[in-house]
């Protein structure tokens, strides 16, 4: 169905639910302003702006309280990152580059119920501040108490287009 007429916009913008807004309408005697503060998206104005917005707020607050929370409860790893190198034909093999850094984390154990087919028993999680630093990539070592974990499997978690924190799950 078409909403062609003002009758049908009117019909359409009533309906209970998430579009019930009173008086939202693509009605152009309202101001290009007004629409657009209305939050329907007119004008190409789409309706997450204001969202956005605050949500860059809110990540300048929360970024620097999770390093804090890091530095409070977290302890020294050191995360060895493994970079191939170049290969050689005439022996078949090819050279690593390492680099290590040394940051606050968050350890912890993974809970019973998690377990299954990809956490296993023995498995940590490691939690690193992300902003400033590289994630690391499946195979790249997380030594925590001086033992030595391989990393398996690595996710960021975005504060707006930034990675706020990593967080890796190690295996020995």
């Amino acid at each position: 169905m078409a909403i062609d007429t003002a009758a049908k916009r009117r019909s359409a913008a009533s309906v209970a639910g998430v579009w019930n807004a009173p008086g939202v309408t693509p009605d152009a005697s309202k101001s290009l302003a007004w629409r657009q503060s209305a939050g329907w998206g007119y004008e190409g104005i789409a309706t997450t702006a204001a969202v956005v917005q605050r949500q860059t707020v809110l990540d300048r607050a929360f970024r620097p309280l999770a390093l804090q929370l890091l530095n409070l409860f977290g302890k020294d790893v050191t995360i060895t990152y493994q970079t191939p190198g170049s290969y050689d034909p005439s022996t078949g093999l090819s050279s690593a580059t390492t680099s290590a850094a040394t940051v606050r984390a968050l350890v912890e154990r993974y809970d019973v119920r998690e377990f299954g087919d990809f956490i296993r028993a023995g498995d940590l999680k490691v939690t690193t501040y992300g902003i400033g630093l590289t994630a690391p990539d499946p195979n790249d070592t997380v030594t925590v108490d001086s033992v030595v974990y391989r990393v398996v499997a690595v996710e960021s978690i975005y504060s707006g287009e930034l990675a706020a924190l990593h967080e890796m799950q190690v295996r020995r």
